[in-house]
Order: C-alpha cells, then structure tokens, then sequence
C-alpha cells in the first residue's frame, strides 16, 4: 500500500488486481488497519449502486470479458463481481466508514468520450 500526503490528509493507494478472489481478503485487511474516515474506490455510481443490489446471480460476460478472465485463471481463482469491489462494500458498511465511487459516472463519460473520440478514431 502506498501512503500520500496530501492537503494534510493522509491518502492510502491500495493496488488490486480486479477479479482475483484473493485480493478480496487484502482489501479488507487493509481497510480495517488503516481505519480510514471514507474509502473511495474506482467504479462509477451506477457501478456501486449495482454491486449494492447484487444477490449472487451469475453475470453474463462479454466475449472480452471472458478473455481477461480467462488470462487471469492463470494466477488464481477469479470471481466475478470482483472480490475487491464486494469486499470493499461489505467492510465499509459493517464498520459504518462512506464508500465513496470515484470513477465517472456512465453519463459524463459518454459524453466526454463523445466529445474528445472522433468517429475515424
């Protein structure tokens, strides 16, 4: 985990590998030594609000989701949601810490992409 100082507020890093169910278990670690005030973590919105009404059901892949998830069979077991982003969820809740999601919501990235990806590109 890497520690930044930033407007005098102490700011964790904490790399993960998305989909590997090992990494599940470090997130949690992680959380519950540090005892954050908020985690933010790198889903949208409407990725949280997913994950929050997410009740076991298998998730149909893309045929490129499928690819990565195959690759990444070669370094553990994967599981889709990704154990990262459930144990997030699950460790904030039970100890009352704001998970906050930080990436952009599906909104405003369709239109930035819009407006900066050309049709040729």
């Amino acid at each position: 985990m890497r520690e930044i100082e930033l407007n005098g507020s102490r700011v964790f890093i904490l790399p993960v590998i998305k989909g590997l169910v090992s990494e599940g278990e470090k997130v949690r670690t992680a959380i519950t030594d540090v005892g954050p005030e908020a985690v933010g973590i790198s889903i949208s919105k409407e990725e949280l609000e997913g994950l929050r009404a997410y009740d076991g059901e298998e998730i149909e892949l893309s045929e490129l989701e499928d690819t990565y998830r195959s690759g990444l069979e070669e370094f553990g077991e994967v599981q889709l949601p990704p154990p990262c982003y459930l144990e997030a969820l699950k460790v904030c809740d039970e100890l009352g810490i704001p998970l906050i999601p930080i990436d952009m919501n599906e909104e405003l990235f369709s239109d930035r992409y819009c407006e900066l990806i050309g049709g040729l590109e």
